[in-house]
């Protein structure tokens, strides 16, 4: 919610790490603002509230981030780009390192810096590819309608820098705007 034009943009969402038992639920937030055509920062918050008994998580993590899109190549889908990427630092998720990792002597953190790309394939179809800070990850962001609904398709910890193997990735996505 709100304007990150004249001002800025709040969001918030939930994660659920136990999908079996319905239960370890987490919360994210991030307020962003543009600062330039098609360039903004934000800062925002993930993992909050983590039961850490539970989950791999490496607790709450807090990022500052840059986001741009590239004016000068144009998507097919009106008032978008091709190519969009976004750098950032952050601690948590960006910097730690699991315990599992540490026993296997893959070091106790990450670089802290992340980054992402994304390249339109076709109309509605993006590659994306993704250096969390402490592993690489791969997707294909589908959004199948007009309408909002997107879907996501992935593979993540792609190097041996953390992680024992390749894990899938999947995401379905209904962004709601509210307005007054």
């Amino acid at each position: 919610m709100g304007d990150p034009q004249k001002a800025v943009n709040v969001a918030f969402s939930i994660n659920l790490a136990d999908v079996h038992k319905f239960r370890d639920f987490s919360g994210n937030f991030e307020v962003s603002r543009q600062i330039f055509t098609g360039s903004s920062i934000s800062v925002g918050g993930l993992q909050l509230f983590a039961n850490s008994q539970q989950s791999d998580s490496p607790g709450a993590t807090f990022y500052f981030a840059f986001s741009h899109a590239v004016q000068s190549l144009p998507s097919a889908t009106d008032g978008s780009s091709k190519l969009t990427y976004t750098i950032g630092i952050g601690n948590g998720r960006f910097y730690d390192k699991s315990p599992l990792d540490i026993n296997a002597d893959k070091g106790a953190h990450g670089t802290a810096i992340f980054g992402s790309i994304s390249y339109e394939l076709i109309k509605r179809v993006n590659f994306n590819t993704e250096w969390s800070g402490t592993n690489l990850g791969c997707s294909l962001g589908i959004k199948p309608f007009e309408s909002p609904l997107a879907i996501g398709v992935g593979v993540t910890n792609l190097t041996r820098y953390s992680s024992n193997k390749p894990n899938s990735s999947f995401m379905i996505s209904y962004p709601l705007s509210v307005e007054r």
